[in-house]
């Protein structure tokens, strides 16, 4: 994972970050420090809401892929709660 990429927890998807910083440490783990944006803050400057993850407890996204999804199922309810749809 590099400087700038998009970043989830695993565990949870409401947690959403972008990897500001990338080392590796004595025990052999590549570790990543990730700042977290919340609804309604400004994502610049780097303030202390960063934390180091292991690599592992991290995964990718493609936020294009993940808007798109959005818009997809935005769709689908929208269908849905249509009189016209059957």
């Amino acid at each position: 994972m590099k400087r700038g990429q998009v970043v989830m927890k695993r565990n949870s998807c409401h947690h959403m970050g972008v990897v500001v910083d990338t080392k590796l440490r004595d025990n052999g783990w590549k570790y990543l420090e990730v700042q977290w944006i919340s609804f309604g803050d400004k994502p610049i400057p780097l303030v202390n809401r960063t934390e180091w993850l292991r690599h592992d407890y991290l995964a990718v996204i493609n936020p294009l892929e993940e808007m798109k999804r959005c818009q997809d199922v935005m769709t689908l309810s929208s269908a849905l709660l249509s009189e016209n749809y059957e």
